[in-house]
């Protein structure tokens, strides 16, 4: 039994050093033949650009960065501050559902920093650097804030 095993892996090992892999050249729809080594390492390749994309947030003009916890609009870099910052994730988040003035300072400030006033001027600041024509960061009113869907 063990050694019918074994001719299966050696069968298996001799298909694969004959195994051809073809790549389509985009340019003129050509073929060429490429080793496995190389294909396996697109293959990676293909892997961490997709692992890196999903630090990646897009939203309408604007893409966030949650690994280095920076927004840009059109390629230019937003300055926020860290509280902005987390409060602009927050509404990412949660984007399409609306946020009460609590639910907001709760996770932004802590329960302790529990002032309307104090969001009313965060929020005001927040949409002039990612909002400036007022289109996606909607105040509810009576209950909270919402960043809409695109």
């Amino acid at each position: 039994m063990e050694s019918a095993i074994f001719e299966n892996i050696q069968n298996i090992d001799e298909k694969l050093d004959n195994f051809v892999i073809l790549q389509i050249n985009s340019n003129d729809n050509s073929y060429k033949q490429i080793s496995i080594e190389d294909f396996l390492e697109k293959l990676n390749n293909i892997e961490l650009k997709s692992q890196k994309n999903k630090n990646v947030i897009n939203y309408g003009l604007l893409t966030i960065n949650t690994d280095s916890s920076e927004v840009y609009r059109d390629n230019v870099k937003i300055d926020l501050s860290p509280k902005e910052y987390k409060m602009f994730h927050l509404f990412i988040d949660n984007k399409g559902k609306i946020l009460t003035n609590e639910q907001i300072i709760n996770c932004v400030w802590g329960i302790a920093y529990a002032n309307a006033g104090m969001l009313r001027v965060a929020i005001k600041r927040l949409r002039n650097k990612v909002d400036p024509d007022n289109k996606y960061l909607k105040t509810i009113r009576g209950k909270g804030y919402m960043l809409t869907d695109i």
